[in-house]
C-alpha cells in the first residue's frame, strides 16, 4: 500500500514539474513575443519621427530655397543688365543657399553664429554682383569662403587675428577698405574692425582684395588664392616673377588650398 502511495505521489510531483516546466517556458515565450511586439513599436515610433524630423528639414530647405528664389527674381528686376542673366543668377542664389546650409549643419554651427535668411540673401547677392563687377567668378569667391569660414560662421576668429566668414585680418581689410574702389557697390565709407563679422561687407572686403591679388599675379587665379592663404608676401617668395611652376614650387599646404576651391568651382559650376 505504501508503495503504491509512493507511486502515485511520485507521478504528481513528476506531473507538476512538467506543468511548472510548461509554465516557465509559456512565460519565457510570452516575454520574448512581449519583448519583439515592444521592439517593433519603439521601432515605429522612432521611425515615425525620424520621418517627421526629415519632413521638416526638407520644409525648411524649401522654404529657405523659395526665398532664396524670390530673391533671384527680385535681384533681376533691380538690376537690368542682368536680365539676361537670369537663369545664371538663380541658379547661383540656389546653389549658394543649399551649401550654406549644408556647411553651418556640417560644422554644427551655433544659432548666434548663423547667417539669418536676410543676410544669406544678401550675401549672396552681394557675392553674385560684386564678382561679376570686378572678373571673378562667383563660385570661386562662395567656394572661398566655404574653404575659410567653418560652416559660414560669421563670428569665427582666426589663429592669426582673422575675423569673420572671409577671415581677413584687420590690418588688410582696413587698407583694401579705406582705398579708393572705383566700384560703388563694393566701397567701405565708413570703416571699423567690427564690419569683418557682418557677412555681406566681409565679402564685400574679400572681392576687393582678390581682385587686387589677381592683378599682382598676372591674373592667375590659382596663384591669387594663395596669396589670399598664405600672404602677398609668403606668395611672391614663391612666385619667382611669374617663372614658378604652380604644382612644384608652392608649398603643399598651400596648394591645397587652392586646389580644394578649384576643384569644388569646376564640380558645381559643370565644367567637369
Amino acid at each position: 500500500m505504501e508503495k503504491k502511495t509512493d507511486g502515485v505521489i511520485s507521478k504528481v510531483e513528476q506531473l507538476r514539474t512538467i506543468v511548472f516546466i510548461i509554465g516557465l517556458v509559456c512565460a519565457l515565450l510570452l516575454g520574448c513575443v512581449g519583448m519583439l511586439i515592444m521592439g517593433e513599436l519603439k521601432t515605429k515610433k522612432r521611425y515615425e519621427l525620424e520621418k517627421k524630423e526629415y519632413e521638416l528639414e526638407i520644409e525648411r530647405i524649401d522654404k529657405e530655397k523659395q526665398l532664396i528664389l524670390d530673391t533671384a527674381f527680385y535681384v533681376r528686376d533691380r538690376y537690368d543688365y542682368y536680365i539676361k542673366d537670369s537663369e545664371k543668377l538663380e541658379k547661383f542664389m540656389l546653389d549658394g543657399t543649399r551649401i550654406i546650409l549644408e556647411e553651418a549643419d556640417k560644422y554644427d554651427v551655433s544659432k548666434k553664429g548663423r547667417m539669418s535668411k536676410e543676410e544669406m540673401r544678401n550675401f549672396l547677392e552681394k557675392t553674385y554682383i560684386g564678382c561679376n563687377l570686378v572678373g571673378i567668378d562667383p563660385y570661386v569667391s562662395l567656394f572661398q569662403t566655404v574653404r575659410e569660414s567653418q560652416g559660414f560662421d560669421k563670428n569665427v576668429k582666426g589663429s592669426l587675428d582673422e575675423k569673420g566668414v572671409e577671415q581677413i585680418r584687420p590690418i588688410t581689410a582696413k587698407l583694401i577698405a579705406n582705398s579708393i574702389s572705383p566700384w560703388k557697390e563694393l566701397q567701405t565709407p565708413f570703416y571699423s574692425e567690427t564690419l569683418l563679422f557682418d557677412p555681406v561687407e566681409s565679402k564685400k572686403i574679400s572681392i576687393r582684395y582678390m581682385k587686387y591679388l589677381l592683378e599682382e599675379f598676372d591674373g592667375r587665379i590659382e596663384w591669387a588664392l594663395v596669396a589670399y592663404n598664405a600672404g602677398p608676401v609668403r606668395a611672391k617668395e614663391f612666385w619667382k616673377s611669374g617663372e614658378a611652376v604652380f604644382q612644384e614650387d608652392v608649398p603643399e599646404k598651400y596648394k591645397k588650398y587652392a586646389d580644394f576651391i578649384l576643384g569644388q568651382y569646376t564640380r558645381v559650376s559643370g565644367l567637369e
